[in-house]
Parts: C-alpha cells; structure tokens; sequence
C-alpha cells in the first residue's frame, strides 16, 4: 500500500532535517523511514563518499554494520550488477538491478550464491546523488526476495523522493567539508562562515548564526524588516522585487514536502520539477550578489531535528533552512591561493586564474587583467581542473569555496 501525503510529507522533512544535521546523526533514522517506501523494509545503504571500491562516511537502515563492511572489503569488487554502471551513470538517474542484468544471467554468478542469496537480498535499486571531483555520493536500496521486483509505483515514488534525497546529501557534504561533525551543532554553525538562518514559512527569523547575524546587520542585500506583533522580524531584500520572490521562495520551500507528497499520492499526476531553491540577492553596494540557498524542515519532530533546537528555543516555529553565501569572498586574499598551492600543486600564475574562474570572472576578463593572452589564460585554466581533478566553474568554484573554508 502507497504511503499517504502525510507519510510522506514527514519523510521528505526527516530527510532534509538529516542532511542539514552537522552531526550527520539523523541519517541511520532517516534511512529507516525510507526503507518501507524504497526497499519493501529491505536494506537501504547510503554513502557519502565512494570512490572506486573504496568508501567512507556510510549510514545504514536494515543492515549490519558486518555486512556492510564485507560488502565493501570484498563483495563490491565482484558485483557485476551496479558498480560497473556507477561511474558512468548520470546524476539523479534511478538504476535497477533487473534492467542492468537479466536475473537468470545474475544466478550464474559467484556474488549472488555467497552475497546476495545468503543476505535474501533480491531486486535492488541505486543512484548517483552528487559527484565532487572523483568521489560520489550513491544511494542503495535493497528488496528482500520474498516482496518481488520494483513496482511501477515504486519506482515513481522512488524518483520523486530521489531529488530530495540528493539535495539534502549535497547539504550534508557542505557540512562534511567544513568539518563541523567534529563540534556541537550550535558552535559549528557559528564556525561557518555562511549565513545560516532558520525561518518559519513568512521569512521571520526563528534562529541566526554569528555569520548571518553579521550579515544582517550591515544590511547589504539582506536585511531584517520588523514583523508587526512579532519578537522576530522578516527577512528582506534590497528591492521591493527581490523581497517578494525571497518570501515566496521561502514560502515554497515550507511547503515543499506537502506538495511532493500530495503529487505521490496522486498516482494519475506527472512526476513533478522540484523548485530550484535558490535566489541571487544584488547588493546596494556594488558587490557580487548573495547567493542564497533554502531548504525545507518537518512541520513536526523528526530524526536529525536536535540540532534546530541547539539554537534557540525560539526555533521551534522554524520551516525552513535559508544558507545565504558571499561569492565576493570565496577565492579572495593570499590565504586562498596559497592554500590551492600546497594542495594541488598549483603555480602562482595558476592560483590566482583559480581564483578569479571560481569567483565568476570569465577568462577573457582575467586575460585582460593579467596583461596575457586568452589563449595563455586558457592554458593555465586548463592545467587547474587537470591538478584539481574537477570539471566545469561549478565544481571548481565549490572546490575553492571548501579551500577558502579551511581552518
């Protein structure tokens, strides 16, 4: 039987809720709630960093850490099903282990006989949720035999709550990255260097980290409008327009989970778009925009919640998540660039053109600046993404984010 809206709704929240946890604690209690609706109660295994048969920051539902130990020891090795297809498959695709390889074919192979029969694992399920250079994030659900291949329903179901999963995964990576599993929740988000703010559906403020309060106070492209009768105040933009798409973001970010949930339960409806949560706030100043991220909480207690309440008391009315980023300071000042060096073995020349690509300058403005030309320029970009091992402004731009982060 499908889950129900409500089901549904707190799942979508719960898996949110765990990857904005700094403690990555929600993650086993969140995998537990998907494992009836992806795995029929089966096995649901999700890693935060898998490169090649090799993998680090796993959680786990409906498994043991022994098995999942031996899998990636030995069993991964000879899996003929989804590691040979994972480091091709794209971002967000659903793979299935009955279209991947016939079933009759997978019973003549050693993995099944000593892995997957003993286990009494039968269909399975994975997907790439985010890359970061040559490592993956992957999510893997595992049918026990007795319930049968994926349904069409399944994997409906499946593929809407997969975006979800894989924004909730990249924010958690974010947090990895800065290494704020290593302190209480409270501090760590007061360590960061973004803004981080919990808010209820109408943009007032619930809870602020020392970056966001900062923020907010020299009001350059986001500010605090006093909200009539209310001890918190609204958040606002530096225009009138920006102000009432930043509310509406946030609106539909509070509301984000419901409406997943009534799609699904709607089996007659196209599989949606989720919104893409994310606004750049000019700034009167002159500088880059805020980049400005939301994500939705549970409207009611759910695992990985402890750390909204580590904030403030007043966080209890909070729905949704706003990250607010300064591109202007991402890449900026010697520490950076000196940092890319001793990483990645960079030049200085190579730095520095690091540096200004990440920022969102293109390479004929750093050739101008430089006193080079394009093709010099396009050079040393080049021998960046080689040493780094990304691919694209993007990765290269979250790459020297986490550089500039480093303490």
């Amino acid at each position: 039987m499908p889950p129900s809206a409500r089901e549904l709704s707190a799942l979508i929240g719960a898996v949110y809720e765990a990857g904005l946890d700094p403690t990555g604690a929600g993650w086993p209690a969140a995998l537990e709630r998907l494992s009836p609706v992806i795995a029929g109660d089966g096995a649901v295994v999700l890693g935060l960093e898998h490169r090649r048969f090799e993998y680090s920051h796993t959680h786990f539902a409906r498994t043991d850490l022994d098995s999942v130990a031996r899998y990636q020891a030995y069993y991964g090795r000879i899996d003929p099903v989804f590691e040979p297809a994972l480091p091709e498959a794209p971002s967000g695709a659903l793979l299935l282990s009955d279209a991947l390889m016939p079933v009759r074919e997978l019973r003549r192979t050693q993995y099944y006989a000593d892995w997957l029969q003993p286990h009494d694992f039968g269909s399975g399920a994975a997907a790439v949720l985010a890359r970061q250079g040559s490592a993956m994030a992957l999510l893997f659900a595992v049918r026990p035999r007795r319930r049968g291949a994926f349904t069409a329903d399944d994997v409906e179901t499946f593929g809407l709550l997969l975006p979800h999963v894989a924004t909730a995964v990249r924010l958690s990576l974010r947090l990895a990255a800065l290494g704020a599993e290593r302190d209480a929740a409270a501090d760590a988000l007061d360590h960061w260097a973004d803004a981080v703010l919990l808010v209820d559906g109408t943009a007032c403020v619930r809870a602020a980290n020392r970056s966001a309060e900062a923020l907010l106070s020299a009001g350059d492209g986001l500010s605090l409008e006093r909200a009539r009768g209310f001890g918190s105040g609204q958040l606002r933009a530096a225009t009138p327009a920006l102000t009432a798409a930043l509310r509406r973001l946030v609106s539909t970010a509070a509301a984000l989970a419901v409406q997943t949930a009534a799609r699904v339960a709607d089996r007659s409806a196209a599989a949606p778009t989720p919104p893409n949560l994310v606004l750049a706030l000019v700034r009167p100043s002159g500088r880059p925009p805020l980049a400005l991220v939301a994500a939705p909480l549970s409207t009611g207690p759910a695992a990985g919640a402890a750390w909204v309440e580590d904030l403030s008391r007043a966080s209890a009315g909070a729905r949704v998540a706003v990250f607010v980023s300064d591109p202007a300071a991402v890449g900026d000042g010697a520490t950076t660039r000196e940092r890319l060096r001793a990483v990645y073995g960079l030049t200085p020349t190579e730095a520095a053109v690091a540096a200004a690509v990440a920022r969102g300058e293109g390479l004929l403005a750093v050739a101008a600046a430089q006193g080079v030309t394009l093709a010099t320029v396009r050079t040393q970009a080049q021998q960046v993404y080689r040493k780094t091992g990304v691919r694209g402004q993007a990765a290269l731009a979250r790459l020297v984010e986490r550089i500039a982060h480093l303490r």
